[in-house]
Order: structure tokens, then sequence, then C-alpha cells
């Protein structure tokens, strides 16, 4: 059950019900819309590639369950995706393990590129 508050903002009144939401109370309550014919043949053969199973984001779940040995269920990875993501980063370990591979090996290789980095003289 979801508790919904309503306002009437003619007589300054708020009450609260328990309402199930779904898509008949939407419709009964709410009234209904329309899309134009081709974007509903869209949704049709694309919807699953923008919110289903074969979503690039459900994909990322379904691997970061997997590579967690099933130890964490796909609801807590989909719920953790869609959090905010951290825009600010640490990069302080990863420098320290940067310098490190780079005095022990005196070059090392760009994951992204494959370009070699080397260490700088100056």
């Amino acid at each position: 059950m979801i508790f919904i508050q309503f306002i009437d903002l003619k007589n300054q009144k708020k009450s609260i019900r328990v309402a199930r939401v779904d898509t008949d109370y939407l419709v009964s309550n709410f009234g209904t819309f329309s899309i134009p014919f081709e974007y509903y043949e869209a949704f049709q053969v694309l919807g699953s590639f923008i919110s289903g199973q074969d979503s690039i984001f459900y994909k990322w779940a379904e691997f970061s369950v997997n590579a967690s040995g099933k130890k964490l269920p796909i609801e807590k990875v989909l719920g953790n995706l869609l959090e905010s993501p951290v825009t600010e980063r640490d990069a302080l370990i990863s420098k320290g393990l940067f310098e490190k591979l780079l005095k022990q090996k005196a070059e090392t290789e760009c994951v992204w590129t494959g370009v070699k980095t080397e260490k700088n003289s100056s």
C-alpha cells in the first residue's frame, strides 16, 4: 500500500488515503494519454533495450551479480546503480599504485588505449 496525501486547495484541508497505485488506479483517477502509432511501434521494437532486460543498465547489473559470485541480489545492484554517481573521486590510492608500478617496471600501458606510459624524467 502507498500513502497518498491530497490537499484541497480551496478549503486548505489535507487528507491521507491508502491506495494501491497501479495502472488501473492511475487511469481511473487521472485519465488517459495517447501517443502517435509510430511511437508505439518504435517502443514495441526498442522498449526492452531502453528499460527492459536487454538494456545496458540491466546487463551491467547482471555482470555485477555474476562478478560477485552471485552473492549480491540483482535488486540490490539495480538500486545501487540508480543512485546518483559520485562525481568527485579520491585518486590518491590509484596515483600511488601507478607510481609504484612505474618504479618497478619503468613503463606501463594504458588500459583503454594500449599506449605505453613511461616514467617522466623531469
